[in-house]
């Protein structure tokens, strides 16, 4: 992936995505071992906690958007590549738009699998455990 050139700090904000992705890349790696079973209480609990990170970043991705069009008039943008910096950050705007479709696809499929998991009630198989 490129990046951009400047060397900018992280925000605040920035730095807590840093930290929620490297948690949920853990917990991941924790979900794929097969002996850390789950109900569909607990996967319905977690799957609501994904539904909100999941708005919380299509949030943060129209955030970024109204902040990437204003920035030519705070900062002058360049090219790296002889092209009209402009186009660049016209593709960036428009990946953001689809980003934040997506996450709202993401979002409904999310609330879709909690509604259908909040339906279940189980209960341990005695011949299983």
């Amino acid at each position: 992936m490129n990046r951009p050139r400047s060397r900018a700090a992280t925000s605040p904000l920035g730095a807590a995505l840093g930290k929620a992705t490297r948690a949920a890349e853990d917990a991941t790696r924790r979900y794929l071992d097969p002996a850390h079973s789950l109900d569909p209480a607990t996967m319905s609990a977690e799957n609501r906690q994904l539904v909100l990170l999941l708005g919380a970043l299509a949030e943060f991705t129209t955030a970024l958007a109204a902040h990437l069009g204003p920035c030519a008039d705070r900062f002058i943008p360049r090219a790296d590549d002889n092209h009209d910096p402009r186009l660049h950050v016209a593709h960036a705007c428009r990946g953001l738009a689809e980003l934040r479709h997506h996450l709202d696809l993401a979002d409904q499929a999310g609330r879709d699998v909690y509604t259908a998991l909040s339906h279940l009630d189980t209960q341990p198989d005695p011949a299983r455990t």
